[in-house]
C-alpha cells in the first residue's frame, strides 16, 4: 500500500469513528431525555388521609344577659282623705296589717284596715250598716273591743272609737272620718308610694297614693333580635342554682325579644315553679339578675367530628381508623360539629375524610 493509501484509510477511520460517536450521543441523549419525560409526567402521589387523634374533648357555647327579677306593682284602694300629707310610714320591706299607721294627712294618722267596703261616710253613734260591721271588727281585732257583733254605731263602739284615737295620740273623737281608715280587702300587704307621691303631696278623696307589692316573683329577659336568633327553643338558662328552659320569644319592640322561660319539668314559669327567684331578690320589688343561657349545649368525653361517622347498609354507625380498620361506635351526643360516642379509646387516629364503605 503506498503511503497515500495509508492516509486515506487512516482519514476513513477518523470519520467514521466519530461518526459512531456521534450516532451514540444521540442514542444516548434520548435515552436520558426519554427518563427525563418519565418523571416528569408521572401521577401525582396521593393525598396524605386526613387523621382525627381521639381525646377528652369539651365544647359549649353560653352567652350573658342582664334579666330582671320583679315583683308585680298592683293598684291600692285610693284615699278618702284631704289634705298635705305631712309623712309616708311605708316601704316595699315592711309588711303592713291591721292598724298600721300608712301615712299622715295633715299630721292625721291614716291606718290600714282589712275590709271590702271602702269608707264613703262618717260612723257615729246612731249609724246602721255593714260599714258598721266592719268597723266593729276591725276594733275587736285589735283588741280593743268586745262586742264583736251589731250592725248599729251604739254606746259600747263609740267608746271603743275613742280608746282607739287614744292610741294613736288624738283627741278621743266619738266618730270615724272616711279618710281616717284605708280599708283593703286582704291584709298583710307590702305597700309602696304611688309615683309622684311623697310627703308634701296634696291629697284629695278618690287619689291613688299607696301601691300593693304582689308576692309573684317574674324573671324579665329581653334580648335583640339577633340575639334571639343565636338561641335555640328548649336552651337551657341559668339564674342562680336554678336552671329553666327557653320556651319561646316573644317580640316587645322593634329590635326587642322577650324570652319565656319555664320550669323544664312543670311547664310553668321558672319563678312560679321555685323559691330560688324569691331568695334572691329578697324585699326588693325589682332586681337586675346576671343570666347565662347555653346557645350549645355543653359537652365533654370521648369525641370525633361529625363527618368522620360513616353507616353501614344495615344502619350501625362506625370510624375508620388510619390502618382503615373499622370500630362500632354509639353516638351519646352532637355538639359543636363534634360527635360523642362509646367505643372510642384515647390516642386512636380516625379518618375524617373516608367515603363509607
Amino acid at each position: 500500500m503506498t503511503g497515500r493509501a495509508r492516509q486515506l484509510t487512516r482519514s476513513t477511520v477518523i470519520v467514521l469513528a466519530i461518526g459512531v460517536l456521534t450516532v451514540g450521543a444521540f442514542l444516548i441523549g434520548q435515552g436520558s431525555a426519554a427518563k427525563i419525560d418519565q418523571v416528569t409526567t408521572a401521577t401525582p402521589p396521593p393525598k396524605a388521609t386526613d387523621l382525627w387523634r381521639v381525646k377528652q374533648t369539651t365544647v359549649g357555647r353560653t352567652l350573658h344577659f342582664t334579666g330582671t327579677l320583679q315583683r308585680p306593682i298592683i293598684d291600692a284602694p285610693n284615699t278618702a282623705a284631704q289634705g298635705v300629707v305631712t309623712s309616708v310610714n311605708v316601704n316595699p320591706s315592711r309588711t303592713i296589717t291591721d292598724g298600721t299607721v300608712l301615712l299622715t294627712v295633715d299630721l292625721q294618722p291614716v291606718v290600714a284596715g282589712q275590709g271590702p267596703i271602702p269608707a264613703f261616710r262618717t260612723l257615729a253613734k246612731g249609724v246602721k250598716g255593714q260599714d258598721v260591721v266592719q268597723l266593729r271588727t276591725f276594733l275587736c281585732r285589735l283588741g280593743i273591743l268586745n262586742s264583736c257583733t251589731g250592725r248599729t254605731f251604739d254606746d259600747t263602739l263609740e267608746q271603743a272609737v275613742r280608746t282607739w284615737h287614744l292610741s294613736h295620740g288624738q283627741e278621743p273623737v266619738a266618730s270615724i272620718s272616711p279618710g281616717e281608715i284605708l280599708w283593703f280587702p286582704m291584709l298583710p300587704h307590702r305597700l309602696t308610694p304611688a309615683s309622684g307621691f311623697t310627703r308634701g303631696t296634696q291629697v284629695s278623696p278618690g287619689q291613688k297614693v299607696l301601691s300593693m307589692v304582689g308576692k309573684d316573683v317574674s324573671l324579665e329577659v329581653n334580648v335583640t333580635r339577633d340575639q334571639a336568633a343565636l338561641i335555640p327553643t328548649a336552651a337551657k338558662v341559668h339564674l342562680g342554682s336554678t336552671t329553666g328552659v327557653v320556651a319561646k320569644t316573644e317580640s316587645v319592640g322593634e329590635d326587642q325579644m322577650r324570652m319565656i322561660i319555664t320550669d323544664p319539668v312543670t311547664g310553668k314559669p321558672l319563678c312560679s315553679a321555685t323559691t330560688v327567684c324569691s331568695k334572691i331578690l329578697g324585699t326588693a320589688t325589682k332586681l337586675p339578675q346576671d343570666v347565662t343561657i347555653d346557645v350549645v349545649p355543653q359537652a365533654s368525653g370521648l369525641a370525633v367530628p361529625v363527618k368522620a361517622l360513616q353507616s353501614s347498609a344495615d344502619g350501625a354507625t362506625y370510624v375508620i381508623d388510619a390502618l382503615g380498620k373499622h370500630h362500632s361506635v354509639t353516638v351519646t351526643t352532637q355538639a359543636a360539629g363534634m360527635a360523642f360516642c362509646k367505643g372510642l379509646t384515647a390516642g386512636m387516629e380516625i379518618r375524617t375524610d373516608e367515603q363509607p364503605q
